[in-house]
């Protein structure tokens, strides 16, 4: 149960997603509680990262014991699980999101014969949407929204970013009223 836990903890809590499945297989002295950071690899590049932790995620794990081997996986349940396998945690987010009830719909199903995996319209992926989109709603420039998602171009961070509609009205409100600008001029 601890490691569902720590999957629906890491899901809800805003941190770079790579971070978040990165955490659940991470050796223990990867997560740096006292600087608030953990350290993984980049999947795609192999670059090493340093990444924050939420005061969220922070105060989940300090509510956890510490092992006492560094060595020690962070989730040990969850070390060696695959992330894309059938039971592996992609799947068992999935699995967490249908039992809250939340429903997405399947976007490439399996191949003929029950081979490869379905893509879901709400996954591990979801998590790197709504990140970026909280802190672009939050006002986050987009160059360091890139930073923590691992993003080196604008366009790529672009399909990541959604805007709510009341941040997009209070930009509106932020262009000075033709009214008033009439008035200034005495027109």
């Amino acid at each position: 149960m601890g490691a569902v836990r720590g999957i629906i903890c890491l899901a809800l809590t805003p941190a770079p997603p790579e971070a978040c499945s990165v955490a659940c297989i991470a050796p223990a002295r990867k997560v740096d509680l006292t600087g608030q950071e953990i350290e993984y690899k980049r999947t795609k590049t192999g670059r090493p990262v340093k990444a924050p932790i939420h005061s969220e995620l922070l105060n989940w794990l300090l509510s956890r014991p510490v092992p006492d081997d560094p060595n020690a996986p962070v989730f040990p349940s969850l070390y060696g699980v695959s992330v894309a396998s059938s039971i592996g945690l992609c799947a068992q987010f999935a699995a967490i999101v249908k039992e809250a009830g939340v429903v997405g719909e399947v976007l490439e199903p399996t191949l003929k014969g029950g081979k490869g995996r379905k893509r879901h319209s709400i996954g591990f992926g979801s998590l790197r949407h709504s990140f970026n989109s909280a802190m672009a709603n939050a006002g986050i420039p987009q160059e360091i929204r890139k930073k923590l998602t691992g993003q080196s171009t604008n366009s790529a961070n672009d399909i990541y970013t959604h805007f709510e509609l009341e941040t997009l009205k209070g930009a509106v409100n932020t262009v000075p009223s033709i009214s008033s600008a009439i008035q200034e001029e005495g027109v």
